[in-house]
């Protein structure tokens, strides 16, 4: 009524969400003084994050100091009435004891999703929207996304492939979805992602968001991190990120929010004076101790100004716990023990929580909850459950260190089993094991702490799973819990140290394990912490060591028949094997397990135990059989999630493929792995991986782009903490190059390089592959002698590398003129290499059986073998070796072309002066 023309106008849903800061529940809050240099530097900074330059500004101060006022005015200044999208989370100072409970808070804010909500609402709120926010990704990435952003949030496993990998694949998955998500919102609209009280995150959260917030520089996204001194951030030492540190007010700003929280009234120089010395500058400080001194008669108004009333200046309390204690103090005694028990629970507490641990009816604590908030010491926020929220959380500090331990402890009790009776135990596991830690009930906690260990494992959380693991462990001997028990969370604690990959530490506690199973009698639990441990020994080098600790276990676990331990024990065999170089021997293993796993129905461990089998007969040269093999075993391991098998079978079928000789299905099978390790994220596969596409590319001739491949793989492998055999492959392939290349002499540190760490890790297959590349060196630097001593001791013996091995000691033989043992060694490669279908080894090997046949006089059928070498060559292609037969065969013009095309700098001096 009253208005020309329409008017839009909007229903009301319900209470907008509060998160309890006082100048957001206040009715008045007190305005924002002494920080126009930090506001203009962080509206700065936000200039810049909307043009696409992405801000990450840790903002560093004391509790009370204003951080989070400061970024709230920030937020109230740049996103009312605005497109932009603020996200905002949280941790709690009980938190660290939490995996991925700031994952979960961001997640909360980002999809809507209330604490509390049954798990059938949050699956309701998180699966609507994904479609729309990923709609340029596929339906596979959409379902992984729901899977593990639901994991954060409680939900069961759902049914894509990620959801059936190892921990260590689901985090992978996780950041990749995170980052991917927060790409397509800084499209939409420029993000505000504020992340409170980052010196309490948990570990989990803390490693995930380092990884997200990486890619913010190039998002229109602004990160506002908010600490207290003393907690380094991870990306404290990136370039490109920002500091802000608040200092406490200066005299007269302390002097100017003092009269605002008075009304606009003046101080009297005295006031000013006694609130300038006793709150330091501290804005929160000098807010509590005026509201004390109005509750407690301590001003006076005289003559248009404040006064402090005779005698409070003496008892004026020092720091800003004596006011809050004073405060609290105050409080009637039932209002004051609500306060108390409420800060056991958290700085936020659902009533309904609140009576139960308090055994009173929740209509009974509407008075005193009333009372602290007519107090301004803890205001309501609805959710799905009505809760409040300490107004700061150095009030909720400071009621929670007015217990006496006795009755903190009895305190915290109550209130693990208030929330496992009221919550889904499964959701809260960590929350209620975190307040029985603050307990002496052993036997309970013991229990709820193995819980928590086994959810933070499963979510890779792994030093919160060891922690707990360790804790309930010591609480089980306290209490005299039975061996088996006892048994099985070193087991467990065994396998969390072995995904984080601390080797060292995994292998006395499984040993452990295996000794007390063995104790017990228990033959099916030691034989699955001896095949773990096994592998432990297998990545730190000693596989002889992880020999001698599964078969004992294989043995005894034979005579009970097929179990899926047994058929563990075998697959770890098979993987011992490897590293050790015993092929023929890892394929039997890895029959056997096959075999095993499936009379059991274990279609994962066979779905693994068959990809070490095509891998054997890989390794064994048998590529007829290989590749049938492990085209056979890629679908399975696709159909149960396995993608770390997966990345390995796609990466031998794609070794198989090249030494086969066709590059393209080589390299489209490398290609393909390495997008799989990329899910993984395991940037030593990704590395080793890259290395292959390299070799492949130096075959086909560009090797332009293998140098760039090459040092790709180095940065990748960069980021990755531990050693790895993987690492020597990189600077044995640039030993490779830089030999085909004529760089002799940077090509030999890079193979001696290599040769090193071949031996350290007892890599059967890099070491040959090196000892080859040495001895082509050797023999073109006309050391033929040194070439025969490195192979000699590894002719005949079954491998990938048997064929060019046999054919470069047959060329270092010539070059001795030991013409004889010569032809002998380039026929049998080259009978092999056919044999076999080793294409790629076959080409050279024929023109080093052409060299011989020439050298002995025999020119037509030395003719026919370099005609039979070059077709070859030019099929696959591979251009290095067609110019090295051209010149064999005296046609010099077009082997030049092609050594000088390549860049093969001793072949283009040599054939030059020749033309």
């Amino acid at each position: 009524k009253g208005k020309i023309g329409t008017v839009p106008v909007y229903p009301a849903l319900g209470l907008r969400e509060r998160f309890g800061e006082r100048w957001e529940t206040s009715e008045e809050a007190t305005p924002l003084i002494g920080r126009d240099r930090e506001m203009v530097a962080l509206l700065d900074a936000w200039v810049r994050a909307q043009a696409g330059e992405g801000q990450l500004v840790t903002v560093i101060g004391d509790a009370g100091v204003g951080k989070s006022r400061l970024i709230a005015e920030l937020i109230d200044k740049v996103a009312s009435g605005s497109s932009v999208r603020v996200v905002r989370a949280r941790c709690l100072s009980y938190g660290q004891e939490i995996s991925l409970w700031l994952l979960a808070d961001l997640l909360r804010s980002l999809f809507g999703i209330a604490e509390g909500e049954s798990l059938e609402e949050i699956h309701a709120k998180l699966s609507a929207p994904l479609p729309s926010l990923l709609n340029r990704s596929s339906a596979e990435t959409q379902s992984e996304a729901l899977d593990v952003l639901g994991e954060v949030l409680g939900l069961p496993p759902g049914s894509s492939p990620v959801a059936q990998a190892g921990p260590q694949i689901r985090r992978q998955t996780l950041i990749r979805i995170m980052k991917l998500m927060l790409g397509v919102l800084s499209e939409r609209a420029p993000i505000i992602l504020v992340l409170e009280d980052m010196h309490w995150v948990d570990q989990a959260s803390g490693e995930v968001l380092t990884e997200v917030l990486g890619d913010v520089p190039g998002l229109r996204m602004m990160s506002l991190v908010a600490q207290r001194p003393g907690w380094n951030a991870p990306w404290s030492e990136w370039g490109w990120t920002e500091r802000l540190t608040l200092r406490p007010l200066r005299e007269g700003e302390a002097a100017l929010l003092a009269g605002a929280v008075l009304g606009g009234m003046r101080l009297s120089a005295e006031l000013e004076h006694h609130v300038a010395e006793r709150a330091s500058g501290n804005p929160f400080f000098v807010e509590e101790l005026l509201r004390a001194l109005e509750e407690t008669g301590g001003l006076v108004q005289r003559n248009g100004a404040m006064y402090l009333a005779p005698g409070t200046a003496e008892r004026l309390p020092s720091t800003l716990t004596e006011v809050l204690l004073a405060r609290l103090d105050r409080l009637e005694g039932q209002v004051r023990n609500v306060a108390q028990v409420a800060s056991v629970i958290g700085r936020s507490f659902a009533v309904r929580l609140l009576a139960q641990v308090m055994e009173r009816e929740q209509t009974e604590l509407e008075l005193p909850l009333s009372a602290l908030q007519q107090a301004e010491i803890a205001f309501p926020r609805r959710g799905s459950d009505l809760e409040y929220v300490f107004k700061h959380v150095t009030m909720r500090e400071v009621a929670y260190n007015t217990l006496v331990h006795k009755r903190r402890q009895q305190l915290h009790l109550d209130t693990a089993r208030a929330i496992a009776a009221l919550y889904p135990s499964d959701e809260y596991v960590e929350i209620i094991a975190y307040h029985y830690s603050k307990t002496e009930e052993h036997g309970e906690a013991a229990g709820w702490l193995e819980r928590a260990g086994d959810r933070a494992a499963g979510i890779y959380a792994n030093e919160t799973a060891i922690a707990n693991y360790q804790e309930a462990r010591q609480r089980h001997e306290i209490t005299g819990s039975a061996p088996a028990v006892l048994a099985l969370l070193d087991e467990k604690l065994g396998v969390t140290y072995h995904t984080a990959g601390r080797y060292d530490e995994a292998i006395p506690v499984l040993e452990r394990a295996v000794e007390a199973y063995r104790g017990i009698r228990d033959l099916d639990g030691a034989g699955r912490a001896a095949a773990l441990l096994g592998r432990a020994y297998d990545r730190k080098g000693a596989s002889q060591e992880g020999l001698s600790q599964v078969e004992p276990l294989v043995e005894l676990l034979t005579w009970s028949g097929p179990s899926p331990t047994l058929a563990e024990l075998y697959l770890t065999l098979a993987i011992l094997f490897t590293s050790l170089g015993r092929y023929d021997d890892m394929l039997i293993a890895a029959e056997r397990s096959a075999e095993i796993a499936e009379a059991v129905g274990d279609e994962r461990v066979k779905a693994r135990a068959l990809e070490r089998r095509g891998s054997a007969l890989s390794f064994l040269g048998r590529n007829a059989e290989s590749i049938p093999a492990l085209e056979e075993v890629i679908p399975m391991l696709e159909r149960i999630g396995d993608l770390d098998g997966l990345q390995v079978a796609l990466g031998n079928m794609g070794e198989d493929y090249r030494l086969a000789g066709e590059l393209e299905e080589a390299r489209r099978y490398n290609e393909q792995a390495v997008e799989v390790s990329e899910r993984v994220g395991n940037p030593a596969h990704i590395a080793f991986l890259l290395t292959n596409l390299a070799q492949i590319l130096l075959t086909l001739g560009q090797w332009e782009e293998a140098g760039e491949y090459l040092e790709r793989a180095s940065q990748v492998l960069l980021t990755h903490s531990s050693a790895s055999s993987f690492a020597t492959y990189i600077p044995g392939m640039k030993g490779q190059l830089r030999l085909a290349q004529g760089e002799w002499h940077e090509a030999e540190p890079d193979l001696m390089q290599a040769l090193r760490l071949a031996e350290a890790s007892g890599d059967r297959q890099a070491l040959e592959m090196i000892h080859s590349s040495l001895a082509e060196l050797e023999i073109l630097r006309g050391q033929p002698d040194a070439a025969v001593a490195r192979l000699e001791p590894l002719a005949g013996q079954e491998g990938a590398f048997r064929v060019i091995i046999e054919s470069t000691l047959g060329w270092a033989y010539l070059e001795l003129t030991d013409v004889d043992r010569a032809a002998e060694l380039a026929a049998g490669a080259v009978r092999r290499g056919r044999e076999q279908e080793e294409t790629l080894a076959l080409v050279d090997s024929l023109r080093i059986l052409g060299m011989v046949l020439q050298r002995q006089g025999q020119a037509s059928e030395a003719l026919d073998v370099f005609e039979e070498g070059l077709a070859l060559a030019r099929k696959l292609p591979y251009p290095y070796a067609e110019a090295r037969i051209l010149e064999r065969l005296g046609r010099l013009e077009e082997a030049f072309e092609i050594f000088q095309r390549l860049g093969a700098a001793k072949d283009v001096a040599r054939t030059e002066p020749v033309l």
